[in-house]
């Protein structure tokens, strides 16, 4: 087993399905970033005290109700955000002033983590 250097760059997932959760903290366990998950149903599963932390970016699942996409993306504007495919190309982002990043159909988790490598890039060079 190698060892791999975790950034400071702290990714969070909001989900439905605790086997979607499970399948993203394996796959970002192996990676620089700093992974954390959770599995919520609606939004009274949800509450900003929820997580003790301030992700550097967020991703919704497409499952999760559009009352809760606009709380999620209210609450954490200042991370970027990533919604997961499904969403419908008519439904227009909770934040209109906000950077959402809609990853195409089907899901691959290669171009998933090339999407959240350019935002760590972007932080970097913006810390510079």
């Amino acid at each position: 087993m190698y060892n791999i250097m975790k950034s400071n760059f702290k990714i969070h997932f909001f989900c439905t399905s605790p086997a979607l959760c499970l399948m993203f903290e394996k796959y970002f366990a192996h990676t620089k970033f700093t992974i954390s998950t959770m599995c919520i149903k609606n939004h009274e599963h949800f509450s900003e005290d929820s997580l003790n932390i301030t992700p550097d970016c967020i991703i919704i699942d497409s499952e999760i109700s559009s009352e809760l996409r606009k709380k999620l993306a209210s609450f954490y504007k200042e991370s970027k955000t990533i919604y997961l495919p499904s969403l419908s190309d008519g439904e227009q982002s909770p934040d209109a002033g906000k950077e959402i990043v809609k990853v195409s159909e089907p899901l691959k988790i290669s171009e998933l983590e090339k999407v959240i490598n350019n935002f760590y890039m972007s932080k970097i060079s913006d810390e510079n």
